[in-house]
């Protein structure tokens, strides 16, 4: 194991006030994480249940996640997927919008609204969602021509500028 000589490592200097109060707020920082770490456990879990087809575990697991840090940009979305399958759309986009506001450059939750808002036949917001990903990031024009949920939106001349 290689580490870089700092000069607060050496044991043979006296500590100056900077590095022992930076050693006492350590502590403190690696239990702010905790949470984080907790919640990231149980939305990975909730991913592998996804993955098997195990819904309701997925879905227990994401909202487990969200108590601990409710601004989990991804375990809102996976959530809104699963509401998505349930039907329960207003619920989806709900955690969309939420998961926007507190994480704008995140592409998933615009292109999974546009889904959200075809399904429910309001074509003119799904395009405007689908325009959006695509412009963050245009490999969502591969999923735009293979995603069922964007059927309702399909034939319209906009989806196809869209895509192109």
């Amino acid at each position: 194991v290689a580490f870089a000589y700092y000069s607060w490592l050496d044991s043979r200097r006296p500590q100056s006030p900077a590095a022992s109060e930076q050693k006492y707020k350590m502590p403190a920082e690696t239990s702010a994480k905790k949470p984080a770490l907790d919640a990231k456990k149980h939305y990975d879990r909730g991913r592998v249940f996804y993955e098997k087809g195990h819904l309701r575990d997925a879905k227990r697991l994401y909202g487990e996640a969200l108590k601990i840090d409710p601004g989990y940009v991804d375990a809102l979305n996976n959530l809104a997927v699963i509401y998505m399958h349930e039907k329960n759309f207003s619920a989806a986009q709900r955690n969309l919008e939420k998961a926007i506001r507190l994480k704008p450059a995140d592409v998933d939750p615009y292109y999974n609204l546009a889904c959200v808002f075809a399904i429910k036949g309001e074509i003119s917001k799904s395009l405007s969602h689908l325009k959006k990903a695509v412009s963050m990031d245009r490999s969502v024009r591969q999923w735009a021509q293979k995603d069922a949920d964007l059927n309702n939106v399909r034939g319209a001349p906009e989806f196809k500028d869209i895509i192109r």
